[in-house]
């Protein structure tokens, strides 16, 4: 294997304004671009340098990875997967995404899965579709993250401090999965989960939500992760409250009471 490096320079500053690594098996071989950087001499840019990284794929180099450091010294870099080749072209499964800051500390990650895990040729892939992380620069944990599934996003509010959760929300879709793998979101069908946590990133209420009016909130005891307090409401404004005895200050484990749609009383008891 045979390496070679190119510079060009500016003819009149006689800095370097690129560089290119070449390589290639043998002398009769042609050559290859392995990467390419370019700099903003001119400061016309809002980056100061930028890198592509090529890779060898049967007849078609692929970009592997493209790093950009920009005005303020923070990196974006993009890195691409591929699997296979569709008619001599290789095909992208999976793109990542990250920002860091001038420091080096992760700010943003975003993680987007090209083609559908039902390919066996991509490998294994998680089962989220798309995955979007911010992160608090000065401690390094999450702040907020939006996770698209074939047929639900959730979106998390986390205490920057501590990287525990505080609230998050399932919204469900109607996702379609299409024969050649590739993944088309679908529409919100009314459905959504909402979730709120307590101070040490455990569950403390959740309140579900369904497009025919239907809806369940639970009260936790976060300490024990067990329900406390069950309010349904059903489509005929029907509404059904449980409290259960978790102290065991009663005689009864569950108390219920059942209202109707005018919110009278019909019936109360143990259950």
């Amino acid at each position: 294997m045979e390496t070679r490096t190119i510079e060009v320079k500016d003819p009149v500053s006689g800095e370097v304004k690129a560089i290119r690594t070449q390589s290639r098996r043998d002398p009769n071989d042609y050559w290859t671009t392995l990467s390419h950087t370019s700099f903003d001499l001119d400061d016309v840019q809002p980056w100061q340098s930028y890198t592509v990284n090529y890779q060898p794929w049967t007849w078609h180099p692929v970009i592997v990875a493209t790093e950009a450091v920009l005005d303020d010294g923070s990196i974006y870099r993009v890195d691409d997967r591929y699997f296979g080749a569709l008619g001599g072209f290789p095909v992208k499964s999976r793109q990542t995404a990250t920002l860091k800051d001038a420091s080096g500390r992760l700010d943003f990650v975003t993680d987007t899965i090209l083609v559908g895990g039902q390919d066996g040729r991509a490998g294994p892939l998680p089962d989220y579709r798309t995955s979007a992380q911010d992160y608090d620069t000065a401690t390094g944990q999450l702040d907020f993250t939006v996770v698209t599934y074939v047929n639900r996003t959730v979106a998390t509010d986390y205490d920057s401090a501590t990287g525990r959760p505080i609230y998050s929300v399932t919204t469900y879709h109607r996702g379609i999965y299409p024969q050649d793998g590739y993944y088309l979101p679908g529409a919100y069908d009314g459905h959504y989960l909402a979730e709120a946590y307590d101070s040490a990133g455990r569950l403390d209420y959740t309140h579900e939500q369904w497009a025919d009016g239907r809806s369940v909130a639970k009260d936790y005891d976060a300490a024990t992760g067990q329900v406390d307090f069950i309010t349904e409401r059903q489509a005929n404004g029907r509404v059904i409250a449980t409290d259960y005895d978790l102290a065991d200050a009663y005689p009864w484990a569950a108390y219920q009471v059942v209202y109707n749609a005018a919110g009278v009383a019909e019936s109360w008891g143990p259950i």
